[in-house]
C-alpha cells in the first residue's frame, strides 16, 4: 500500500518513486520482524535475523553505513559460509522428544522428527535450506502452534490423516499450500496454527503419503 501510494504521488506529483523505494525499501524487512515480534510477544530468531538484515539494509540504503564497508562485510561472509560448510555435519535428522519442535537449518537440509504425544509449539528456521517437520507420529495439544520462517529455501510440515491445520501468516515472494486431505478431518480433531513468514521461499503442510 505504502510503496502504490508512492507511487501515485510520483504520476501527480513531484515525487522521485524510483529514489524514495530505493532508499527505505528494507522497512519492509524490518516490518516482518516487527509483525513476528508482535505476534509471538517475544523475540524468536527468525524475527531477529529479519530485523538485523533489514537494519543493515537500511543503513546502506539511507548512507549511515559507508560503501567501503560492503567489500569487508562481503569477504567476512564468505569466510563464514566457507567455516560453515567445512565443519562437521550434524544428522540430518533429528528427533525431538519434547513438547516443543525447534531448530534452524543453513545451507543444508534437516528433518525434525517429533515423538510427542503432546507437541504443543513450534520455531523453525530455514534459510537457504530444505527442512522438514514431521509430526506423523506425534499428538497435538490443545492450541498447538508452529512458528515457520523460511528465506530462499523450502519446508514441508508432515501431519497425521484427520488432523485440522489452519494456515495463516506472510507469503512475502513465496508460496505454501496445504494439501492434507480435508474429508478425513474429524469434528473432535486437534487443530495445529501453522503461521508463516516466507521470503523467496515455499512452504507445503501435507500427509507422509502426499495426496494419497
Amino acid at each position: 500500500m505504502v510503496a502504490g501510494a508512492v507511487l501515485f504521488l510520483s504520476v501527480i506529483g513531484d515525487v522521485d518513486a524510483g529514489a524514495v523505494l530505493g532508499r527505505w525499501w528494507p522497512l519492509v524487512l524490518i516490518a516482518l520482524g516487527v509483525v513476528q515480534v508482535a505476534t509471538e510477544r517475544r523475540l524468536r530468531i527468525g524475527s531477529t535475523a529479519l530485523l538485523a538484515i533489514g537494519l543493515l539494509l537500511l543503513a546502506s540504503t539511507t548512507g549511515l553505513i559507508d560503501a567501503s564497508v560492503w567489500p569487508v562485510l562481503g569477504a567476512v561472509t564468505l569466510i563464514a559460509l566457507g567455516a560453515l560448510v567445512m565443519a562437521p555435519r550434524s544428522s540430518r535428522e533429528v528427533t525431538v522428544t519434547g513438547d516443543d519442535v525447534a531448530g534452524v537449518v543453513v545451507l543444508g537440509a534437516r528433518r525434525f522428527i517429533a515423538t510427542s504425544s503432546r507437541v504443543r509449539s513450534g520455531d523453525v528456521t530455514v534459510v537457504a535450506a530444505s527442512g522438514v517437520v514431521d509430526l506423523s507420529a506425534a499428538g497435538l495439544a490443545d492450541d498447538a502452534r508452529i512458528k515457520l520462517t523460511v528465506v530462499l529455501g523450502g519446508c514441508d510440515v508432515i501431519v497425521p490423516h484427520g488432523w485440522g491445520v489452519r494456515l495463516s501468516g506472510i507469503p512475502l515472494l513465496g508460496m505454501w499450500d496445504n494439501t492434507t486431505r480435508r474429508d478425513l478431518a474429524v469434528e473432535e480433531a486437534r487443530t495445529l496454527d501453522v503461521n508463516a513468514t516466507l521470503l523467496l521461499g515455499g512452504l507445503e503442510v501435507r500427509h507422509a503419503d502426499r495426496w494419497g
